[in-house]
């Protein structure tokens, strides 16, 4: 019998990201050897999105639950579970649809699919489950507690995109993983981009390359940060690349401060020239699922300054290839911001050293490894 993937995607957001990325990747190469997976999501997708254009193309099927159904809206009216009992319908519909001999449940952080999970054990399909993010601010309560154990305890196979979000969620469920592993996202480079040095007789310029959105990303710290008055005094810019919920309202706090040093750049669809621009990269993340803009980065020859999110601990050095904050917050950014500062004579040398270390210790080819992890569990 030929294998039959089913890929379930499930995020709290209901939005595309690059949680998505090494399912969609892995589907294409699938479809490719003329075997296409079918998709389930929890969401109704953007066809707009590159990510769905592209599994289009591949000829994978698309199913998904739909938030703005007509009757759905109705039934609300009269059922405060109208909303758990369509998602169940709908994903059951697809399980019986596709006949997938397979299931990953690809999960925006580790605790989005509390719902689907279930359903999948009820159905009797073997699944994996790929967690993306986890964050120490949120734990489960006594009530929630025994429907995230069961995302795990029903998993053939739990992978996680960094050993430290494998290490926090083993502590919130109170489990230990003996089935679990680490997988990679796929990088937009695999070897040594590089980047010609921008001009220093001005000002030193740094860029954040990430959805602009405060909660998760930590822009707000940034931007708090270069409003100290030692920071507004010296030659030092930052340049937000990016989109995201929170852009006006940091604008338009930039403005009422008068703070001239952060300027807003928007989606870049060109990472290189980017660092054509730029000396160094910064992030004030509060958490992160892995951090690939900071690989990014690396791989175009810049040192970083940023919190300590799971591929800065895997790849950075203090001093070497840049600069690690203790703790997301304003304190410890300056702290860090300069400790870099004295030392921006070498961040050329320190960006040159991080591009050799993240092309010597990042997986070549991540999709392909995925791959083999999740046709080798059954």
């Amino acid at each position: 019998m030929k294998d039959q993937f089913l890929f379930v995607v499930v995020k709290h957001t209901r939005s595309l990201g690059a949680s998505e990325d090494l399912v969609v990747a892995a589907a294409e190469r699938m479809a490719t050897s003329g075997n296409a997976p079918a998709f389930w999501f929890n969401f109704r997708p953007p066809e707009t999105d590159l990510r769905i254009k592209r599994l289009r193309a591949a000829k994978c099927q698309i199913h998904f639950h739909d938030w703005n159904d007509p009757l759905l809206r109705i039934r609300r009216r009269f059922s405060c579970s109208a909303d758990r009992t369509a998602i169940e319908s709908s994903l059951r519909s697809t399980i019986r649809t596709e006949r997938p001999t397979h299931i990953v449940l690809n999960q925006g952080g580790n605790s989005d699919a509390s719902v689907e999970a279930p359903i999948l054990q009820q159905e009797n399909v073997p699944y994996s489950v790929l967690c993306h993010a986890a964050t120490e601010s949120s734990w489960p309560g006594p009530d929630f507690l025994p429907a995230m154990r069961a995302i795990f305890s029903g998993a053939m196979q739990c992978l996680f995109v960094s050993e430290w979000i494998w290490q926090l969620t083993e502590v919130q469920v109170g489990m230990k993983f003996d089935n679990a592993t680490v997988v990679y996202n796929p990088c937009k480079f695999s070897t040594i981009q590089s980047s010609p040095w921008p001009p220093t007789n001005t000002a030193f310029s740094l860029a954040a390359v990430s959805r602009i959105e405060n909660k998760q990303k930590g822009h707000d710290l940034i931007l708090r940060t270069l409003a100290l008055p030692e920071w507004r005094a010296r030659p030092l810019n930052v340049t937000f690349y990016g989109e995201g919920p929170h852009r006006k309202t940091l604008e338009s706090y930039s403005d009422a401060i008068e703070l001239d040093s952060i300027h807003f750049a928007g989606h870049v669809e060109d990472i290189r020239a980017i660092w054509h621009r730029h000396h160094g990269f910064i992030q004030a993340s509060r958490y992160e699922g892995y951090g690939l803009s900071l690989l990014e980065a690396m791989f175009c020859e810049r040192m970083a300054i940023t919190t300590p999110i799971p591929a800065a601990r895997e790849f950075m050095s203090e001093g070497e290839t840049g600069f690690l904050a203790r703790a997301a917050s304003v304190e410890e950014m300056s702290k860090a911001l300069d400790r870099a500062w004295k030392h921006r004579t070498r961040w050329q040398e320190m960006g040159a050293a991080a591009a050799i270390r993240v092309e010597a210790d990042y997986p070549k080819d991540p999709v392909a490894e995925f791959m083999t992890l999740t046709r080798s569990f059954h």
